[in-house]
């Protein structure tokens, strides 16, 4: 149904695998396995990311292809998270996050059906982003400033545990 031959050679043109995995800059892809609807979240911190994984990221379906990545079939990260950035928020270290959004969360009243569609999906993915990326960035501002909880608070000797 889809020849995605064209695209990996296109890939391995533009994108240079050693460097993307050498841990510097780091980055996050996100896929949605598209049984369960869960993010399914690839890490240069933890893993080796290849095409495949690229292509997955990318699958929005019907009009690219999912991909099929250890048993799972994988479409568009942007259906179950947008922009993958948790992972990077939860290190404690200074950091500096971009976050490419190619939705625009700002943009004008649509005045027909094509632009109406592209004004819904730039609403739905960019908003998404811009609101999940504040609360990472308020979380991660409580976490750095927060002292870490009393045994008796987190659970341990002394403090009620759930069962």
């Amino acid at each position: 149904m889809y020849d995605l031959s064209p695209t990996r050679e296109r890939l391995r043109q533009l994108i240079d695998f050693g460097r993307l995995n050498d841990g510097d800059p780091r980055i996050t892809i996100c896929a949605t396995d598209l049984e369960s609807g869960d993010a399914v979240m690839f890490d240069s911190a933890s893993e080796r990311i290849e095409i495949d994984h690229t292509l997955a990221s990318c699958g929005f379906i019907p009009e690219f292809a999912p991909m099929q990545i250890a048993g799972r079939w994988l479409g568009d990260g942007g259906f179950s998270l947008n922009a993958p950035f948790d992972p990077i928020l939860e290190t404690p270290a200074s950091l500096r996050l971009y976050v490419v959004d190619l939705f625009a969360r700002d943009g004008q009243v649509p005045d027909g059906l094509e632009a109406a569609a592209e004004r819904k999906s730039d609403l739905t993915y960019g908003d998404q982003t811009f609101q999940r990326l504040g609360h990472a960035l308020e979380a991660r501002q409580l976490r750095a400033v927060s002292p870490e909880p009393s045994p008796a608070l987190a659970g341990g000797s002394g403090g009620h545990q759930r069962s």
